[in-house]
């Protein structure tokens, strides 16, 4: 018996790769059937169409970058090492990434454009949760001096 959750599941991780990697308007459905090994049909079973996958694809990436580093960050004691976590994050993406073809975000807000506004929407949302992540590090250390 089939697993729905698991295919659909299936299909972001594969397609989240191939986005990240091939870029989102690049990536094929073809291309999507061929990693995944499952038929058009069953994507749009899952998916209204390949704007509903990309931005189910980039919210998938988007959790593991921001769960390595709220991991890391909730280890870290103090303002410097907090920082520190951010910035060895994006160091170690060169030797070390955590999936193909960089940045998430950076790749997201680069290729979006006035035409594609759930993919820019994605980005920004992306770009925010970092910013807040920062500033609350800083407000954190702030009222520590205070």
């Amino acid at each position: 018996m089939r697993n729905p959750q698991l295919t659909k599941d299936i299909i972001i991780k594969e397609s989240a790769d191939l986005f990240n990697t091939k870029g989102y308007k690049a990536t094929s459905l073809s291309d999507i059937t061929t990693a995944t090994g499952f038929t058009k049909g069953a994507i749009y079973k899952h998916f209204k169409n390949k704007e509903d996958l990309e931005q189910q694809a980039l919210r998938s990436l988007s959790k593991r970058m921001f769960d390595i580093l709220n991991k890391d960050l909730k280890n870290a004691s103090d303002f410097t090492s907090k920082m520190n976590v951010i910035f060895n994050f994006f160091e170690n993406y060169l030797d070390n990434p955590p999936y193909s073809g960089g940045c998430p975000l950076m790749n997201s807000a680069c290729e979006s454009d006035d035409l594609d506004a759930g993919l820019r929407q994605q980005s920004f949302g992306m770009l925010v949760t970092f910013k807040t992540t920062i500033k609350r590090i800083f407000d954190s250390a702030i009222k520590k001096i205070r």
